[in-house]
């Protein structure tokens, strides 16, 4: 997971630093959710992913 969120944060500071006007964010916090946003639905994905695991755990030890 943090492997892909750290290619995504690339790929948005590439495309953010070598885009015309129009795509370049006018504000750094823009940037800084651009950048968080791929974390959170990775953090997000691990908590349903492990959630789920952890059910089928406890089932099996019931």
């Amino acid at each position: 997971m943090l492997v892909a969120w750290a290619v995504a944060a690339v790929l948005t500071l590439i495309g953010w630093s070598t885009a015309d006007g129009e795509r370049q964010p006018d504000d750094l916090w823009l940037l800084v959710v651009l950048l968080a946003i791929p974390g959170l639905i990775g953090l997000a994905v691990a908590w349903g992913i492990g959630s789920v695991a952890s059910r089928q755990r406890n089932r099996e030890r019931a």
